[in-house]
């Protein structure tokens, strides 16, 4: 079965219910033994939440045992990326503790959503967001471990290309993401480019919303692969729409060297 998903804080990670440093009384005893308690009018949702919330103390020690014996050696610059990044590295750095041959990790980075005054905000933004990888890409090598690394940067929609009347651009449809790795062949740019950004370009749609050429699943379809799904039917359950996007899919010696 799949394992439960992990929340983890940027940082060093969150210590569950801390105490003062003199107080030697472990609660997390008395906190299973009152989660696993079950009686004869017990709801299914009850003893569900309470399951989850006994992992989920679990899980919290765990890791921040694990994480404390861990020791980064970059200079990551603080900034909420940057920590995200830096908890991330400790995460792969941990897996073997974890008992995990290989991870999917998610990170949210907000703040790119300029309706104005774009093109300052969004130089402002890169250079934090260009801070974070270099720390991370520094870091994982420092660690062995950026060949077994492939990094996605998404965004839920593109822009405008027309600039509207704050200095700033809007929601829009198609747009580019970058995929960046110890595997990954560098300096492609794969999908279909318009050639036709004009007005009257077949692909826009009006303001400079550009449909998009190459579906989602084209890209992930890869990224599966170089995980190790390999399977037709596997690679279905993965990616259950892969086939209906309309688009060449890409397989994984298109992205990866390995």
């Amino acid at each position: 079965s799949s394992p439960d998903v992990l929340y983890v804080s940027g940082g060093d990670g969150t210590t569950f219910a801390p105490t003062p440093k003199k107080e030697t009384y472990d609660p997390r005893p008395s906190m299973a033994e009152m989660n696993g308690a079950t009686e004869k009018y017990s709801s299914l949702f009850g003893e569900e939440w309470s399951s989850r919330t006994a992992t989920a103390i679990h899980d919290a020690f765990h890791l921040k045992s694990a994480f404390d014996t861990l020791d980064l050696t970059q200079n990551w610059d603080g900034s909420s990326i940057s920590d995200k990044f830096a908890s991330a590295a400790k995460v792969m750095m941990a897996h073997e503790v974890r008992g995990t041959d290989r991870d999917v990790i998610f990170l949210e980075s907000g703040g790119w959503d300029h309706h104005a005054n774009m093109k300052p905000r969004l130089a402002e933004g890169f250079v934090d967001l260009n801070r974070a990888l270099e720390s991370f890409y520094l870091e994982m090598d420092a660690q062995g471990l950026w060949n077994n690394v492939t990094i996605v940067l998404t965004s839920d929609f593109g822009r405008t290309l027309t600039v509207n009347s704050q200095s700033g651009s809007d929601h829009a449809w198609a747009g580019h993401y970058f995929v960046a790795g110890g595997s990954v062949k560098g300096g492609n740019v794969l999908g279909q480019y318009p050639d036709d950004l004009s007005e009257d370009g077949p692909y826009n749609i009006g303001r400079g919303r550009i449909m998009p050429t190459t579906s989602w699943d084209t890209v992930w379809n890869s990224v599966v692969q170089w995980l190790g799904v390999t399977e037709s039917a596997e690679l279905d359950y993965c990616l259950p729409n892969r086939h209906s996007g309309g688009s060449q899919l890409f397989e994984e010696n298109d992205v990866f060297d390995s």
